[in-house]
């Protein structure tokens, strides 16, 4: 049944649609040289500094994380306490951030 249903479907519809669905469609897809992207952001400073910073902070959280049950449990807390202490690491760190854009978009 399936296989029947694929023919017909094949057959019956075309490599294009006959109108395109929006405006950006009509023009021919545009390639970007991806080496060249990369070489430009390997000289821009703002996007080194921006990297850089990230980078740290993506860093330190990991590694927070990574170490948190040998900080909790010789401190007698049980894993299922450190999982809902990283859980709401996790949790304050997004609210934080979406706090944060919040507010700086504002400004």
């Amino acid at each position: 049944m399936f296989t029947a249903i694929y023919i017909l479907f094949m057959l019956t519809n075309r490599e294009k649609p006959q109108y395109p669905p929006s405006v950006s469609a009509e023009e021919p897809p545009q390639y970007y040289d991806i080496l060249g992207t990369f070489k430009s952001m390997k000289t821009n400073k703002p996007f080194g500094l921006l990297f850089v910073v990230f980078f740290i902070g993506h860093s330190t959280m990991g590694t927070f994380a990574g170490l948190l049950s040998d900080i909790l449990t010789p401190l007698g807390f049980t894993a299922e306490f450190v999982a809902k202490v990283g859980i709401l690491f996790l949790v304050c760190g997004i609210s934080g951030a979406v706090t944060t854009g919040i507010i700086i978009d504002k400004t």
